[in-house]
């Protein structure tokens, strides 16, 4: 064990070096990734897939903080987008992947649905790229693995019928020029709340459409209401109404400034990103 911790310790420049390393950063080094393709007790089959780098998608706190257990950050591959998924990627419409501010090709793109650990003495071994030149581009990457990993799991009810139903819509019509597209250019977000919680069979549900006040004043809230309750009557948004009720006002258009601390926490969020990218 203290052979282990000994060979883990970090010399003074090896910190300084280290701290120059941020979420986002990546290397062109490796262009191989490591999957594990199959598992036994006994073993484990490992396949080298071919890619075009390395990303750090570790919080930079947690890179440049070293010690007992925290010897590792995680990666995850640089590919070649398509430019179907490149298009994804730059409306962010795709939980899939991710972009970066400052990739050495334009197709380049980051793939989340593999990562794996690597020792941040690893780490220093490559050539470090800068990822993002500025903290708020850098914040929109961090938004992106919050979407990958951290999005909240609706009920499935709730997700195969009504909000797919009310995501297609929204990509639809969010870039066509027309009041229906005013509509979704000026939405933010849509947050969904169930009181008393997603878990309780005839919980009433609510949407907490989130609005941009400036792009609101060109089209107005009761077109808004009208459209989505256009969306909420077609036979493809499927409410199920056997397992959740809806509250009185099933729809509540409202700034972020007009939602209440209890409401924001209370609610979730859709994953419709694209919307606050028009």
């Amino acid at each position: 064990m203290a052979d282990g911790q000994e060979a883990d310790a970090f010399t003074s420049e090896e910190l300084e070096d280290l701290e120059k390393w941020r979420q986002g950063d990546f290397a062109l080094d490796c262009r191989v990734f490591p999957v594990i393709t199959d598992w036994s007790k006994e073993d484990l089959d490992q396949d080298l897939h071919a890619v075009e780098g390395w990303v750090v998608i570790s919080q930079t706190c947690d890179i440049v903080n070293v010690g007992p257990g925290k010897e590792f950050v995680t990666v995850c591959p640089i590919v070649v987008a398509t430019p179907g998924l490149k298009a994804e990627v730059d409306k962010g419409m795709t939980p899939a992947a991710a972009g970066l501010e400052l990739p050495v090709d334009e197709m380049h793109v980051v793939d989340l649905g593999r990562s794996a650990s690597l020792h941040k003495k690893a780490l220093l071994e490559l050539d470090r790229h800068d990822g993002f030149k500025t903290d708020f581009t850098r914040s929109i990457f961090s938004e992106s693995l919050e979407r990958r990993f951290g999005r909240f799991a609706f009920p499935t009810l709730i997700s195969n019928g009504p909000l797919r139903h009310l995501r297609n819509r929204a990509k639809e019509k969010h870039d066509v020029n027309s009041e229906v597209g005013q509509v979704y250019r000026a939405i933010s977000q849509f947050r969904l709340r169930a009181a008393p919680n997603f878990d309780t069979k005839g919980a009433l549900v609510a949407f907490h459409v989130v609005v941009d006040p400036e792009k609101t004043k060109a089209v107005g809230r009761v077109a808004i209401l009208d459209e989505l309750k256009k969306v909420a009557d077609h036979p493809k948004f499927a409410w199920p109404d056997e397992h959740f009720g809806r509250e009185e006002d099933f729809f509540v258009v409202q700034t972020l400034d007009e939602m209440s601390a209890r409401e924001y926490q209370e609610s979730w969020a859709v994953d419709l990103d694209f919307l606050s990218k028009g």
